[in-house]
C-alpha cells in the first residue's frame, strides 16, 4: 500500500563545475551542489556525483545563435533549465526555433515558404546529378553530333521537364504534405529515367 508523506521543500545551490566545446557539435556540462564560504566564493559539495547536461543538435545551433559574440558560463543555465523542463535537443523542423518564453519548439509562420524554396533547391541539385552522373559535363561539350547526342539530349530534356513539373506543383503547394508529395513524385519519376 503506498503512503503520502509531507517533507520540507529543500533549497540547494547550484554551479556549473566545468563546460566544454565542441565547436559547432555541443557544450557539454558539469553541474553541483554546494554552498559559498565566508569569502563568497561557492565550494561544492564533496563527494558527490555531478549531473551531466550536453547542449546539443538544434539546441546547440540556438545557444549559438543567441550568443553569436561569445558566452560566459552563466549563459548556460537557460539551456541548462531546457533540458531539465524535458526539451527534445532536436527540433521537429529544420526552421523551429526555441522559444524560452513557451519552453517548446516554434516553427516560424512562413515554414511553407521556407520548406518551398529549400525543396525546389534540392530537386534542382537532383536533377542535375542525375544529368551528370549519366552524361558528365566533359561528355556533354564533346560529342559528336550523331544520334547518341540527339538521345543524351532527349534524355537530358526529360529529367529537367520532370524538375520542372515538380516545381510547378511545389510552387502551388499550400501545406508541407504537399510539397512533400510533390518531392516524393518527382523522385519516382527520377527513377524510372
Amino acid at each position: 500500500m503506498s503512503r503520502t508523506t509531507t517533507t520540507q521543500a529543500v533549497t540547494i545551490t547550484q554551479e556549473i563545475q566545468s563546460f566544454l566545446e565542441m565547436p559547432n557539435i555541443s557544450i557539454s556540462c558539469m553541474v553541483g551542489v554546494g554552498a559559498e564560504n565566508a569569502d563568497g566564493i561557492f565550494e561544492f559539495t564533496v563527494p558527490q556525483n555531478l549531473h551531466h547536461f550536453l547542449i546539443e543538435k538544434d539546441l546547440y545551433t540556438s545557444f549559438k545563435t543567441a550568443h553569436p559574440a561569445g558566452y560566459v558560463k552563466d549563459d548556460l543555465w537557460e539551456y541548462i533549465d531546457i533540458i531539465l523542463a524535458g526539451a527534445s535537443s532536436t527540433a521537429p523542423s529544420k526552421y523551429a526555433t526555441w522559444d524560452a518564453n513557451t519552453k517548446t519548439w516554434q516553427d516560424p509562420a512562413n515554414i511553407v515558404d521556407l520548406t518551398k524554396a529549400d525543396t525546389i533547391i534540392d530537386i534542382n541539385t537532383l536533377a542535375g546529378d542525375k544529368i551528370t552522373s549519366k552524361y558528365p559535363i566533359y561528355r556533354q561539350i564533346n560529342i559528336a553530333r550523331t544520334t547518341e547526342a540527339e538521345a543524351m539530349y532527349v534524355w537530358i530534356d526529360s529529367v529537367r521537364a520532370a524538375a520542372q513539373a515538380a516545381k510547378t506543383e511545389i510552387g502551388a503547394a499550400t501545406s508541407i504534405a504537399d510539397i512533400r508529395a510533390a518531392e516524393a513524385a518527382f523522385n519516382v519519376a527520377l527513377e524510372a529515367l
